[in-house]
């Protein structure tokens, strides 16, 4: 796939989203919660914060392997799986939502430290569930990511 002359293209449907690193620190209770293993390495900034419904930027405090340069697609991509555990539809402590699978398409390689987030996450009847995501960087609309769930009781 060859690259045009970036004059030619117009910007899909996907608008720019807040500023990249703005929003406000998780609360306390959600603290609690994310204060845990991966989640708990990941400095959070929320916009909207619903059952099932999340907008927030992310970004990583620690490197992705220790005194080495690392691409701003894999500190992109280090960060991608946050997006499930950051829109819980339903209390973590009663249900399990792990993902199963994580697909994601980027328009572009990203930019800046920010990786940017809308997510819903729906639930089926039938312990099958689904997080779709608009992702975002420092300048605008990235691309998409999906991933399905297993929903199970504790």
């Amino acid at each position: 796939m060859a690259a045009p002359d970036p004059g030619l293209l117009r910007r899909g449907r996907h608008g720019p989203g807040p500023p990249a690193g703005s929003g406000r620190a998780p609360g306390l209770v959600a603290e609690r919660h994310l204060a845990r293993g991966f989640i708990g390495s990941v400095e959070l900034r929320r916009h909207l914060e619903e059952p099932g419904r999340g907008c927030f930027w992310a970004r990583t405090r620690i490197p992705l392997v220790d005194d080495e340069p690392v691409s701003a697609t894999a500190r992109f991509a280090g960060l991608l799986d946050i997006a499930n555990g950051m829109t819980v539809r339903a209390d973590p402590a009663l249900v399990h939502f792990p993902n199963v699978d994580l697909t994601a398409h980027l328009l572009r390689t990203p930019e800046g430290e920010w990786l940017g987030v809308d997510a819903s996450q729906t639930f089926g009847d039938n312990g099958i569930g689904l997080t779709s995501s608009v992702l975002h960087d420092a300048a605008g609309p990235l691309g998409t990511l999906a991933q399905s769930l297993t929903v199970r009781p504790r």
